[in-house]
């Protein structure tokens, strides 16, 4: 009995740390002083927080970290781009540069529907946690994850990867099986 109730409050504290970092990292970031020089430039900010924000804003903090860990365990791997703004963006393209629908790695990109930030508290939130990621922090259930989907899809990839975890509405799968 003990030993859950300090489970439970290690649980609470990690939580409530996180909250505050998020919420510190979302001033921070609407007051322009920001700038870690571990990032390449802003458009490895931009290109990651556009990842979470279209492909997981409607998740918990825990769901979109591991969106994000995803982007950046690609990035690091060498049969994808090596910046973030390439795997964003990685999939077919048209003559004219348009993108083939439905043809991208992540679905956002090419849903023929353009990339427009409507909820900027939920922009906020994926900046901070792009800036998280970009600075270090992973989540280990996904270290080694490189695709995930949501729940309510079964891409013909995932028959060829193993399930490292689900949280939230995505499963998160590392290619090795």
């Amino acid at each position: 009995m003990k030993n859950n109730w300090f489970t439970l409050g290690a649980k609470f504290m990690l939580v409530f740390i996180v909250i505050v970092f998020v919420i510190l990292m979302s001033i921070l970031v609407t007051l322009g002083m920001t700038r870690a020089s571990s990032f390449d430039n802003d458009n490895d900010i931009h290109c990651l927080a556009e990842v979470v924000y279209f492909e997981a804003r409607g998740e918990e903090f825990i769901g979109q970290l591991a969106v994000a860990v995803v982007v950046m365990n690609r990035v690091k791997n060498d049969e994808y781009p090596d910046n973030v703004c390439d795997v964003a963006h990685q999939g077919l393209y048209h003559k004219n540069g348009v993108p083939v629908r439905h043809k991208c790695s992540f679905s956002y990109w090419c849903d023929g529907k353009k990339e427009i930030i409507t909820d900027m508290d939920a922009w906020l939130r994926a900046v901070a946690v792009t800036q998280m990621v970009l600075s270090g922090i992973t989540l280990e259930s996904v270290s080694d994850a490189t695709h995930y989907h949501a729940n309510y899809v079964n891409p013909f990839w995932s028959k060829d990867a193993e399930l490292v975890d689900q949280i939230g509405r995505h499963k998160f799968y590392s290619r090795r099986k």
